[in-house]
């Protein structure tokens, strides 16, 4: 996955929509300050809910102890949008919404540590970072580093290289599932990577689980069939 933005070019009508409820909704959440510092040290942490689909449960609760606002709000058809990171109140609160319209492991993690790293560089501040997943390999240097940190904390870049220059091009399933548990992720993160380092889409997609029932357990989440509740919004 690569994201690819034109900052010359203004939100359309249906991306001002959908980004008109994320901000109504992550508005209204009461969090704790946002910390920089505690956010990137929750980047470890984040880390330990890789290996199984569930765990992924704990990350809205987690980035909402960094003061970070995650908001997942069904897209708006033929709107082009994968994720954003804006700041509200003033600057200082900042925000990830995700549409989860590729739903699969791999792009959940994906896209969140690209809005991540996309927050813990300041952008979104002066204009709304709006990401688009399948524009692919922006030239952008915001959207080249977030891509960068994402893949690399999806599968670190000098083992993944190390994998396939051990097994291009017979790949296995034990290979594959040896190489999960070192890197000690989803078989279906480790998968997605595969497939974009070396262009072949159909490997392994069997690995490739759907999360996004289970993002919706704990995530403030509009549409999809969850409607938005008062406990939520005030977690």
């Amino acid at each position: 996955h690569a994201a690819r933005r034109n900052y010359r070019e203004k939100p359309t009508s249906l991306q001002e929509a959908w980004l008109f409820r994320v901000k109504q909704l992550a508005s209204a959440m009461q969090i704790p300050k946002y910390s920089e510092k505690e956010l990137r040290e929750t980047l470890d942490v984040l880390e330990h809910f890789m290996t199984e689909p569930e765990e992924i449960r704990h990350v809205p609760g987690v980035l909402a102890q960094c003061g970070v606002r995650l908001v997942i709000v069904e897209p708006i058809p033929n709107s082009k949008i994968d994720g954003v990171c804006f700041w509200i109140d003033e600057g200082k609160s900042p925000v990830i919404g995700l549409t989860l319209k590729g739903d699969f492991i791999d792009r959940f993690w994906f896209n969140l540590r690209h809005e991540i790293e996309h927050l813990l560089r300041g952008d979104g501040k002066t204009s709304i970072a709006i990401d688009d997943f399948d524009a692919q390999d922006g030239t952008d240097e915001a959207e080249k580093a977030a891509n960068y940190a994402a893949g690399d904390f999806c599968v670190p870049k000098r083992a993944m290289d190390d994998f396939v220059v051990r097994h291009d091009p017979m790949y296995s399933n034990a290979q594959l599932i040896g190489f999960s548990r070192i890197m000690k992720r989803h078989p279906g993160i480790v998968a997605g990577q595969l497939q974009r380092r070396i262009g072949r889409p159909e490997l392994f997609k069997k690995y490739q689980v759907r999360v996004r029932e289970i993002v919706a357990q704990s995530a403030l989440t509009d549409g999809y069939g969850h409607e938005v509740t008062a406990d939520k919004v005030g977690d």
